[in-house]
């Protein structure tokens, strides 16, 4: 009898595979179940009805069967393979390789087992890649390729991995050893590329570029990173070539744009172009007109024009606006439309300080720190409104998340290529209350179920409006009289963006001593960063002339005043912004907690708080940024600036002397420049011939020609007198 009933077992055993061969999983699962209610613990059908599970897309299932059978049968190989691919499934990748591992123990030569192992290290390191955790992903990759040393995509992200450890030599080799078995790629051609650009190999990246468009003539990233390999290389026309090439694939390529706008100014200043003629369609964007008004605004008061046409070339308020289809709808729109007034900044110039006083006063209603500073950027609200207006406030809870929890990490939208990662952190948001153990937090949930029906019962809904919302629902208000908004430093497009939104609103900029604002500004980066340096100075220098100050009423305040006498200073900037004073003005709060102050300033400190006045700003940490010739040719470009706002006498015969003076200094380097030079090992006719050294040397001339025609800054701002 159980000779019968072993033989019943095996032809039944033999049938449901078969049919489980054939495709028929239903037919075959019906045959395993019988196995299995005669004899519970037949580790095949065990096995087989787990692998079936499997491609039913129940991996659980299937472990939850495979383990019961190789409890049965330990040394079963096929089920310990067959378990590690139900892992797979479930990103248990660790598991997984437990798994392959102990089918090869039991059958040494399992070819599948060995593949499954070099798929699963090949994997985990992806999963441990996409988290940053970039040590692991390597481990996995080096371990997948032992196993499968000919796999072209292990080599290529072993090669993505290195870069991310900024171990560009490994990386090299990588990225050549995945083209060297897949020569059709062209990715890793473009990222050793990218590679040799790090090495310093710019002709060797150009050629490794060419290649990958020569694979891949779409390949728009690829044309960008060539253009920045000829631009390092020197050569701007092949740079500026290359650019346009990217943008006649891609004329949205936000990076490119960036980059072309500086060759292009350098090139014009040269004397080596005069216009700019694009694709079509990149002319159609735009992007074509905010080029066109970068190169204007080098001299501001010939700029409005282009500034008008870059407004007017931005989205329709029409084609941003959404209509919301209720019946119960009201226009929103028709409440009083709040007053605003945006908050600039001047280098160091203690924006955060002024935030923090009127943050809590009972006729402003004002969100946290720098948050929403980039709210007004390109693509946000196309991001914010891409699924309709319903899902609105869950997309903003997710592109602004530290708005919601200042010790999220995440990044928030912001300059091109300006790092906002922990910007809680940074800003001194998650150390608030008198025990510096508090942040701010607001419930998403809440939030967007409130938001949502604040929609619900307007008409339409557009960037500005839902700006008020959220600034309604957080302040938790809708009847104060001002928002004030710290826009802090936007791009052009930003900025222009915001200001079609707002008719004759008030700007406000902090003002500081010009050279004591920008050497405490130039702190972080001088010594490591040039780059960063000039951008900051150039920031300064064209920051006090805008465009946009000829669209509201502009005012400075300077930071000295608020210092040494805070009750007038204050008493002059409620009557400006027609408000009434409040004791609340001087409190630095966040959201009504106790702020201690920016930690990157250098009066910060993590015992006592910052003392928000009776204090001069900090003049001696910063005489030694700068030295004296470098000083006195931004002294002489900023006079004008200085003497409107008080911090320098006005004497026209040696402002006139200065500037013939300084002319000849600003064709030569500067002394930081020099140190730079030095520390970098770059020859003094080397370093000139890098892009951003005409570009900073450009913005320099441009200045001084201004100044040497007019004798002033014809768009500066007024000050707000005390």
């Amino acid at each position: 009898m159980k000779i019968q009933k072993k033989r019943r077992q095996s032809f039944d055993l033999l049938q449901a595979q078969k049919q489980h061969a054939a495709g028929n999983l239903f037919d075959a699962e019906i045959i395993y179940k019988k196995i299995l209610e005669r004899d519970h613990n037949q580790p095949d059908a065990l096995h087989l009805l787990g692998v079936l599970a499997h491609q039913l897309n129940d991996p659980k299932k299937a472990i939850k069967l495979i383990s019961r059978a190789l409890t049965l049968r330990p040394d079963f190989s096929e089920a310990f393979n067959n378990l590690g691919n139900a892992y797979i499934d479930l990103k248990l990748f660790k598991k997984a390789i437990e798994s392959y591992n102990s089918a090869l123990k039991i059958k040494k030569d399992y070819q599948i087992a060995q593949n499954n192992l070099a798929n699963a290290f090949f994997q985990f390191g992806n999963h441990l890649n996409k988290k940053g955790r970039y040590e692991e992903a390597k481990i996995n990759y080096v371990e997948s390729l032992k196993i499968k040393p000919n796999n072209s995509e292990a080599n290529y992200n072993l090669g993505v991995t290195f870069s991310n450890l900024e171990k560009y030599d490994e990386a090299e080799k990588s990225y050549r050893a995945s083209i060297l078995i897949n020569p059709n790629h062209a990715e890793p051609y473009s990222n050793l590329g990218n590679v040799l650009v790090k090495l310093k190999k710019n002709n060797e990246a150009i050629e490794s570029y060419k290649k990958a468009v020569l694979i891949k003539s779409d390949y728009a990233e690829a044309y960008l990173n060539m253009g920045i390999a000829y631009r390092n290389a020197g050569d701007l026309h092949q740079a500026k070539a290359s650019y346009e090439k990217a943008l006649a694939i891609r004329p949205d390529f936000e990076e490119v744009w960036n980059n072309l706008k500086y060759a292009v100014k350098v090139l014009q200043n040269q004397g080596q172009i005069d216009k700019i003629s694009l694709d079509r369609k990149a002319e159609m964007t735009a992007d074509f007109a905010f080029l066109q008004f970068y190169l204007d605004s080098f001299k501001p008061h010939n700029a409005e024009s282009s500034f008008r046409k870059a407004i007017s070339a931005l989205p329709l308020v029409s084609d941003q606006t959404i209509w919301i289809n209720s019946k119960h709808s009201k226009d929103r729109d028709k409440k009083p439309p709040q007053r605003m007034v945006s908050l600039l900044h001047f280098g160091r110039s203690g924006t955060g300080l002024l935030h923090s006083l009127v943050d809590n006063h009972p006729e402003i209603t004002t969100l946290p720190s720098i948050f929403l500073s980039g709210y007004f950027n390109r693509g946000v609200w196309e991001k914010l409104s891409a699924d309709g207006w319903e899902n609105i406030p869950n997309h903003f809870v997710n592109e602004f998340a530290v708005l919601f929890d200042t010790r999220n990490s995440a990044p928030i939208p912001g300059r091109f290529g300006e790092d906002r990662v922990n910007i809680g952190e940074k800003e001194g948001m998650i150390t608030l209350g008198e025990n510096r153990n508090e942040h701010l937090e607001i419930d998403t949930e809440k939030f967007c179920k409130k938001a949502k029906s604040i929609l619900s019962r307007m008409k339409t809904v557009n960037p500005m409006s839902f700006f008020r919302v959220i600034h309604d629902l957080i302040e938790e208000t809708d009847n104060k009289k001002l928002c004030f908004y710290h826009i802090h430093n936007p791009d052009h497009y930003a900025h222009a963006n915001y200001l079609r939104y707002v008719k004759n609103s008030k700007i406000l900029m902090m003002i500081r001593e010009p050279l004591d604002s920008c050497q405490s500004w130039l702190r972080s980066s001088i010594n490591n960063n040039y780059s960063d340096c000039i951008f900051k100075i150039m920031t300064m220098l064209y920051d006090i002339d805008q465009v946009a100050f000829r669209f509201g009423d502009a005012r400075g305040l300077r930071l000295e005043d608020l210092k040494t006498e805070p009750k007038k200073t204050l008493n002059k900037l409620c009557e400006w912004l027609e408000i009434n004073e409040s004791p609340n003005l001087f409190q630095m709060t966040a959201q009504g907690k106790k702020w201690w102050g920016d930690p990157s300033s250098p009066s910060y400190s993590e015992k006592h708080s910052m003392s928000a006045f009776g204090e001069k700003t900090n003049k001696q940490s910063n005489r030694s940024i700068l030295s004296q010739k470098d000083k006195f040719i931004l002294k002489t470009l900023f006079y004008p600036f200085s003497v409107r706002f008080g911090y320098q006498d006005e004497n026209k015969k040696i402002f006139q002397k200065n500037l013939c003076q300084i002319r000849p200094m600003i064709e030569n380097m500067l002394d930081f420049e020099t140190n730079f030079s030095k520390q970098m090992s770059i020859e003094t006719h080397d370093f000139k011939q890098q892009e951003a050294y005409q570009l900073f040397h450009t913005g320099l001339l441009e200045r001084w020609r201004v100044l040497n025609e007019l004798e002033e800054y014809p768009n500066m701002l007024e000050p707000l007198k005390i």
